[in-house]
Order: structure tokens, then C-alpha cells, then sequence
């Protein structure tokens, strides 16, 4: 299961329970000189700013940040959405230079490094007493916390899923109500939904985005028996026989025909819009695609 906290960012202040994300491919944000503390305060006037990576979560993000300003008229949140692609290059670089919004939505994979450097504001002292932190995703929680501090919180995670479509598992003479569940049943049904033509394709991988593979990848390989987490200091991730067994089912997928030729080029930016095209038989994909399927089909 991906999970995305959001998180303050040294350099100025929030209370807003936050958290977000998908992963992006950049390299790990290189150390750099730290700029002056946060305030971890709001002003009684003025205007917090807030980084978002574009996606899938958009219209939840938007929802949460137009709640808050109706809430807090004097000190309202500027939202802006950045590439998923460029968001770590892009914080790492502000925060080389001084110049880093209020609030990110930062992917949990990369914020241990940014809370190792110190550029990340500790929350510790003043949410320590939030009774929502009992009921908080220990998951994230964890993430979010560095040598016992704490630096962010989460507001909502993906959960890993197969989607599947009933009218093309019609039109392919499969059952609409047995969704597969096998590696075999995978390919097999693939096959025949590709088999209709017209553009239709019984699968989607999304073939240049790390982070999109390892959330709906990664529970195929779990479901395989790798292990996918390292279980301590010096252990590997991702070993296991299902490791190979998942790379080889993908790797068939592709040369049989089941995947759309532009997947190999996704990087994540459409990728939560490709089920609800109705061109796709299954795909792994997140919560996140319940609504923008029907948004992209409201009859």
C-alpha cells in the first residue's frame, strides 16, 4: 500500500494536518545549507503556501484547502501543483536557496532523507498533545518521525487495488462478477479482452514511473511471497521468487500486446486517468481511480 504524508517544510509554519503523494523517480535530495527556522505559527493575517504534486488526489487536496480557508479567512493557504516528476528537484533546490513554501505534500519514501538534513520543521512540541495522533497510520506516523521528533502528519492514503471492467469482461465472454485471481487468470483474461480490438487492451502498466510500479507491482510480488520491505539494517527489499515470477508475468504482458505502447512512456502524470478511458480490461491502481472513473463516465 502506497500512503503519501504531507509535510511542513523548515522555513515557516503550519498547523494543518497534511500528507499526500505518489511516487516520482527523482535521486535523493543532496544535503544542503539549511535555511532559517520556521515560525510553526500562522500569522494572524496573511497566507501559508502549500506545494502539491500533480495527480489522482487533486480534487481531494482542493477540497481540504478551500475547507480550511473558508475556516481560516485571515490566514488562507496558497496552493500550488507541481509536476510529480519535478517535485523532489524542486524542493531540494528551494531549499538550497531559502525559498520553500510553508506546506509539501512529500512522498514517504524520500522524507526520511529531508528529516536527516534538518530541513524539515519539527512539529514534536506542539502537536504532541493532538488526540488524533492516537488514531494516526502508524505507517506514516513512523515515516514521519526522526530520532524520536516529529516532522509531519498524514492526511490520506492510497490503497492498492485491481480495477477491473465489467462491459469489456462482458464483451470478452468473462464472468463480470470473477475478477481474477491469479498471475494466470491475469494473463489469460488479458488475452481475450485484447483480443476485441478497437484500441481495447487487457492491461495497463505504467512503464516509466517507479513509483506507480512499486504500488500496484510491489502487491503482485507481496502476493508471490517476495518480501518487499527490508526487515532491518543491512536486510535487502524486493527479494524473493515472486520477485522474478512478477517481473517475467509484466515482461510477458507487454510482448503479448496487453498493454497500451504509450504505457511504456507513462511517468505517472495520466496514469490515474487510463482506467476510466474504458479502454483498459484491468489495472493496479489506487482508491483515488473511484471517483475519476466516474467522473470520466457519469452516465
Amino acid at each position: 500500500m502506497r500512503t503519501h504524508p504531507r509535510w511542513p517544510v523548515r522555513a515557516a509554519a503550519a498547523a494543518l494536518l497534511l500528507a499526500a503523494a505518489a511516487c516520482s523517480q527523482e535521486e535523493p535530495p543532496p544535503a544542503a545549507s539549511r535555511p532559517q527556522a520556521a515560525t510553526t505559527t500562522c500569522a494572524s493575517k496573511g497566507t501559508l503556501t502549500m506545494w502539491e504534486r500533480s495527480g489522482g488526489n487533486k480534487q481531494m487536496v482542493d477540497m481540504l484547502v478551500a475547507a480550511w480557508n473558508t475556516k481560516n479567512p485571515d490566514c488562507k493557504i496558497n496552493l500550488t501543483y507541481i509536476p510529480h516528476t519535478e517535485m523532489v528537484g524542486k524542493i531540494a533546490q528551494g531549499v538550497a536557496a531559502g525559498d520553500v513554501p510553508d506546506l509539501m505534500g512529500m512522498d514517504l519514501i524520500y522524507a526520511p532523507q529531508f528529516e536527516k538534513e534538518q530541513q524539515l520543521v519539527d512539529l514534536t512540541d506542539q502537536i504532541k498533545d493532538w488526540p488524533e495522533l492516537k488514531t494516526a497510520s502508524k505507517g506514516h506516523m513512523t515515516v514521519a518521525t526522526y530520532e524520536d521528533r516529529l516532522f509531519g502528519i498524514p492526511l490520506y492514503a492510497d490503497v492498492s487495488a485491481l480495477f477491473y471492467n465489467k462491459d469489456l469482461f462482458t464483451r470478452a465472454g468473462l464472468d463480470p462478477d470473477k475478477p481474477p485471481t491469479s498471475l494466470a487468470e491475469l494473463r489469460s483474461y488479458a488475452d481475450k479482452i485484447t483480443a476485441l480490438g478497437g484500441g481495447v487492451k487487457g492491461y495497463y502498466l505504467p512503464g516509466n514511473c517507479a513509483g506507480c510500479n512499486i504500488f500496484t507491482v510491489g502487491p503482485l510480488m507481496w502476493a508471490s511471497g517476495a518480501t518487499i520491505e527490508a526487515a532491518g539494517p543491512g536486510e535487502e527489499p524486493l527479494v524473493g521468487d515472486g520477485v522474478k515470477q512478477v517481473l517475467q508475468f509484466t515482461r510477458d504482458m507487454v510482448k503479448a500486446g496487453n498493454v497500451l505502447e504509450g504505457g511504456r512512456a507513462e511517468n505517472g502524470e495520466t496514469f490515474h486517468l487510463q482506467f476510466g478511458s474504458g479502454k483498459v480490461g484491468m489495472m493496479g491502481t489506487g482508491n483515488f481511480n473511484i471517483t475519476l472513473a466516474r467522473q470520466q463516465n457519469p452516465r
